[in-house]
């Protein structure tokens, strides 16, 4: 059972636990689980040299996931020359350990490297903007772990003024949950059959994402942000806005879960909410939307919540939006847009 989730920056002391999840998902070709090893930390080392910002998912003190990006060309000098090091290190005994695995791998590489400047030469995105890497334990996977990381990425290249991102995947990767998540898809290429005694992948994709700008003034009546949950809200969602939850996906906190379970039995057997120091903070709305139904039942209370909920986070996204749908934001907008 998983009792708390910490999202961090990358520490070195986390670089074991990453690279045994990347040779879990894509490093396990070999026989020898040393070079199978030896592969996914060279991996690792490239994917750290060529990024700028990195957050990981640490469950029960173990890093169990990671998101990597790339905002400018790369890493800072110092950073970037260590995990250099670091991979031609890992380079030299591969080599030593299995030649004939090595060499292989790095025609996969090489390979790889013409695919995606393929894909990215037929696209107009710019070069700058990527997620250079997003691997989540298998152990853990259905728990919105990804999506949070995911959400890290893009939220820290839209804070540097990025208004697009892309990333590379394929199609033995889980490429349906990037469109799950807001990306298109922009370009494919079919590898030939060189490239697949090579073992690249049959299909190879580039994604790109629009970003959302933030706006975080804030006043005496919202001390949080003027686009941020307002106040009345906070009873169902007081943390910040993502891009994830602005391309349409309600990411809710984890304490709704027992809430919910406590306000269905409170609400059938009319307890009062208030007495209840978990879900008091729910009274208020509670008696809001309850004379809108004439019966509430076990079979529907369940329903009438999830629709209740999803009622307020349209309030939510109403708050955080800065250009409100309507004439005068509209307006706004097109003003804002034109100065691009």
């Amino acid at each position: 059972m998983v009792s708390r989730v910490l999202y961090r920056p990358f520490d070195t002391e986390d670089f074991d636990a990453i690279a045994l999840i990347l040779q879990q998902l894509w490093h396990n070709n070999s026989d020898n689980d040393e070079y199978n090893r030896l592969e996914a930390a060279c991996d690792l080392a490239y994917c750290l040299s060529s990024s700028t910002f990195s957050q990981v998912a640490v469950i029960d003190g173990q890093a169990r996931g990671i998101a990597l990006a790339r905002a400018g060309q790369s890493s800072g000098a110092t950073v970037k020359e260590h995990w250099m090091d670091t991979e031609r290190a890992l380079l030299s005994q591969m080599r030593e350990l299995e030649p004939d695995a090595c060499a292989e791998y790095l025609s996969f590489v090489r390979a790889t490297i013409r695919t995606n400047n393929r894909l990215l030469e037929s696209s107009p995105l710019p070069h700058d903007n990527e997620v250079t890497l997003l691997a989540v334990d298998r152990d853990v996977h259905g728990l919105g772990v990804g999506t949070v990381l995911l959400d890290a990425a893009v939220s820290h290249l839209s804070s540097l003024g990025a208004t697009r991102a892309h990333l590379y995947t394929d199609s033995n990767c889980s490429w349906k949950f990037y469109e799950l998540h807001g990306f298109k898809r922009t370009a494919t290429h079919r590898a030939n059959r060189e490239e697949r005694r090579h073992d690249m992948p049959r299909e190879s994709f580039l994604y790109e994402l629009d970003l959302t700008l933030r706006n975080n003034i804030t006043t005496e009546e919202h001390p949080l942000g003027v686009y941020h949950p307002h106040a009345k809200l906070h009873h169902i969602k007081k943390e910040n806005i993502g891009l994830i939850e602005v391309m349409g996906l309600a990411v809710l906190p984890a304490r709704l879960k027992g809430e919910m379970e406590l306000l269905k039995d409170y609400i059938l057997t009319g307890k009062d909410i208030r007495s209840n120091e978990q879900i008091a903070k729910h009274a208020d709305w509670v008696d809001e939307f309850l004379p809108n139904y004439t019966s509430i039942t076990e079979e529907n209370v369940e329903e009438i919540l999830q629709q209740e909920v999803g009622k307020v986070f349209c309030e939510v996204l109403e708050d955080a939006g800065v250009y409100k749908c309507n004439e005068k934001g509209l307006e706004a907008f097109h003003r804002f847009v034109g100065v691009l």
